[in-house]
């Protein structure tokens, strides 16, 4: 009796992973690994025209709490050049990551680094970055 339960047990645990959950946040198609991957699959798509941007990480804000601590939903990002689009702010705020989006966490870019990004622009007019693809580069110089 025990051994039938156990298997019951496991088959119930086995079918459960293979459903889609239900707090599940995002889910979307990857337009590509790569920066110029993304890049070209977006253009050659039916999707909103993004602005793309150089420049620094100048902080995080507006902090939330989760599961594994409080992590920032904003940050404030310096731009040196526009190579797409267009922004005559030199500094913007990004939009990031609640827990329930497409968009990425923005903790992952750190202060003080230097980024290329691909950003959209909502119906609010604040900018994100999809986590539907690669829409970010590192700056090294």
């Amino acid at each position: 009796m025990k051994n039938w339960f156990g298997k019951k047990w496991l088959g119930l645990v086995l079918v459960a992973s293979l459903l889609p959950s239900v707090g599940q946040a995002c889910s979307c198609i990857s337009l590509g690994d790569t920066f110029e991957e993304t890049m070209r699959n977006h253009s050659a798509g039916e999707y909103r025209p993004l602005t793309i941007v150089r420049g620094t990480v100048l902080k995080h804000g507006v902090y939330r709490s989760g599961s594994e601590g409080s992590f920032p939903t904003q940050m404030t990002f310096e731009v040196e050049k526009v190579l797409q689009g267009t922004e005559n702010e030199k500094r913007i705020s990004i939009k990031g990551d609640d827990g329930a989006s497409c968009i990425l966490y923005v903790s992952k870019f750190p202060v003080g680094t230097r980024w290329k990004l691909a950003m959209d622009k909502d119906e609010h007019g604040e900018y994100s970055i999809s986590a539907c693809g690669v829409f970010y580069q590192k700056v090294i110089r």
